[in-house]
């Protein structure tokens, strides 16, 4: 991440994407380097434990079967995209938020 690119063009898309997804800091390279330096181990551990052991945080695991499988899936596990979609809805009523998409 500290290297320098190696060619103009290169350069020029990093000014680039500095410039328009960074609001004009062309300095954030820099300061995401040194952020990531100051890191702690066990800093980044409790932030991971914070947030994966939160029942609150939304998780989906894909599990890709055969045709050929014989295992019966388990009782609750979504096997189609729509009922995936369908859920979402109802998880929003439960939580007593609302989606505008």
């Amino acid at each position: 991440m500290e290297k320098k690119g190696d060619s103009i063009a290169q350069v020029l898309g990093d000014l680039y994407y500095f410039a328009t997804e960074e609001k004009g800091d062309f300095d954030y390279k820099n300061k995401l380097v040194e952020s990531v330096k100051r890191l702690k181990k066990e800093d980044v551990i409790a932030t991971a434990r914070k947030i994966l052991l939160d029942p609150q945080t939304a998780r989906m695991v894909i599990l890709m079967r055969s045709n050929s499988s014989k295992d019966t899936v388990p009782e609750g596990v979504l096997t189609e995209v729509k009922q995936f979609k369908n859920r979402k809805g109802a998880h929003a009523k439960r939580t007593g938020s609302s989606s505008t998409h």
